[in-house]
């Protein structure tokens, strides 16, 4: 373990030990694959300013927030070996110079950076440290606008009479999306009227800064994400409707935005796992594919297919949306990650809605088929209190389509500019299974990605009380853990390695 590792989880165990003398409150839960005890407790007090920003890394036990255990996890590993591992993360565009993440950016050596070649022959001229597929486009329609453009010409104005019977079922789908598009450009009008035409010179700045940047947002709202006469890729070299047309994007993986921070948040989480550990050899390869609106199915098929054909072994995606336009790509993309033994981590939606009975994409099912593929792990949100509030507010969830829970609430991370902030989302979450992930795969190599996948839920710590949820008739009320997530469980660093530990002493035997 190096000196700054060792400073870092010497630290990280005062403050445990700390908290751990701070008033808590017993919750039951099971026992947890036989090495915990039957009983936690959780946290009442306030968190320190330092305890705050390291929470998710924090331990259960014996400190009484459901974080990671990563100082365990750092024991678990600290006199191993880990071997090179490549982690793609798909998200907007990232910040790459940041003092907290330029270390641990992929660098492609076979390519020569900006000589206008393509010297590796992958198909990607100077893609150095990754791809963006998105050019210089940040602002994108939502998913809802792009549908609802691409079939007005055959719709608008149009009643069910005068629409053959075979393409019946598409036009019942162009009315559902029209009355959902009609309604929100309706409220953001609405909205947008209510924007005061001067402020009073006494009104608190930081009351103007906020209500400057909620009108902002609307106005991006109107302009870009509801606005079918919008096409931002309209300057881009690629057909949108043609997923060989891979001729596109540029090696710029960089925000091309200042609020485009997004993709540097979700990076700063994994590298947080990473950084502070005994591992030089866990390395992050972006790939800009998420605007401000909703990603488009081509880009992050063709996203996939470059992290998986570049090296990647762990893909993080955080993103979805309800509606998709090309399924299909996208789901050929992940049997392409699968047969190649590239896990896949998914942030669940930040709906508060269960996506066992509302579609989210990306996903590894077919409505309500079965699983098209062992790879893929769908993330949703807690909160760093282990008790009935331990779902955050914002999570989906879903017994069946959602595979375990992470820290995702009150996340403090990496900003573009050196800068650090806290925010909230599944988004969050899904970094740190990946980074729990990444340790795996780096530890013990040996293990294919259905193996660290089974391991990640399995070792979690198991949520064995009801928690509170709002459901869709807006009505909170409480639920079996168990009920809303597949694995019933949360994710701890500790367990998984150690788990990894005994699978690959059992696969070694077995040889």
């Amino acid at each position: 373990m190096t000196s700054g590792s060792q400073n870092y989880c010497l630290v990280l165990s005062v403050l445990l030990i700390f908290s751990a003398c701070q008033a808590v409150k017993t919750v039951n839960t099971t026992k947890n694959t036989g090495q915990l005890a039957n009983k936690f407790a959780y946290k009442r007090t306030a968190l320190s300013a330092e305890e705050e920003k390291i929470w998710p890394l924090m331990n259960l036990a014996p400190d009484s927030i459901p974080g990671i255990s990563l100082v365990k996890a750092c024991e678990q590993i600290e006199s191993k070996q880990g071997s090179p591992v490549i982690v793609a993360i798909m998200d907007s565009g990232i910040d790459i110079d940041h003092e907290a993440l330029r270390n641990h950016v992929w660098s492609n050596v076979d390519e020569i950076p900006a000589n206008g070649k393509d010297d590796d022959g992958n198909g990607y001229i100077d893609d150095a440290t990754g791809w963006n597929f998105l050019e210089d486009v940040y602002f994108a329609p939502m998913v809802v606008t792009r549908l609802i453009a691409g079939m007005d010409d055959d719709y608008k104005g149009k009643n069910v009479n005068e629409i053959p019977s075979e393409d019946r079922e598409r036009f019942d789908l162009y009315q559902s999306l029209r009355v959902l598009y009609d309604n929100m450009r309706d409220r953001i009008t609405a909205n947008l009227a209510k924007k005061p035409v001067r402020y009073d010179p006494e009104a608190p700045a930081p009351y103007v800064e906020r209500k400057r940047k909620y009108f902002e947002y609307l106005e991006a709202r109107k302009d870009y994400h509801y606005n079918t006469t919008n096409d931002p890729r309209e300057n881009m070299r690629d057909d949108l409707e043609d997923i060989n047309d891979t001729n596109y994007g540029d090696s710029n993986v960089r925000p091309k935005h200042e609020t485009e921070t997004h993709g540097t948040h979700v990076a700063g989480i994994f590298t947080s796992i990473i950084n502070k550990l005994p591992v030089s050899n866990i390395k992050f390869m972006p790939i800009r594919t998420t605007p401000n609106g909703d990603e488009y199915d081509k880009d992050v098929a063709l996203g996939i297919r470059y992290a998986v054909d570049n090296g990647a072994t762990v893909i993080n995606m955080s993103f979805g949306k309800p509606y998709a336009e090309h399924p299909d790509w996208v789901y050929d993309a992940i049997r392409y990650a699968a047969e190649h033994d590239v896990l896949m981590i998914h942030a669940a939606g930040n709906d508060a809605i269960n996506i066992d009975s509302v579609m989210n994409y990306p996903n590894d099912h077919r409505g309500t088929s079965t699983e098209i593929a062992d790879n893929f792990i769908s993330v949703g949100a807690i909160t760093r209190y282990f008790n009935e509030f331990i779902v955050s507010s914002f999570s989906n969830y879903g017994a069946r389509n959602v595979d375990i829970f992470a820290p995702g609430t009150d996340m403090y991370s990496s900003l573009p500019g050196s800068k650090y902030a806290f925010q909230n989302g599944t988004s969050m979450a899904a970094p740190m299974v990946t980074g729990v992930a990444a340790l795996i795969r780096s530890y013990y190599p040996e293990l294919s990605a259905s193996k660290v996948k089974k391991i990640i839920l399995e070792s979690g710590i198991e949520v064995d009380f009801d928690v509170w949820l709002e459901r869709e008739d807006k009505v909170l009320r409480k639920f079996p853990f168990k009920n809303i997530c597949k694995s019933g469980r949360i994710l701890n660093a500790h367990y998984a390695l150690k788990m990894a530990e005994s699978t690959h002493n059992d696969q070694s035997s077995a040889n």
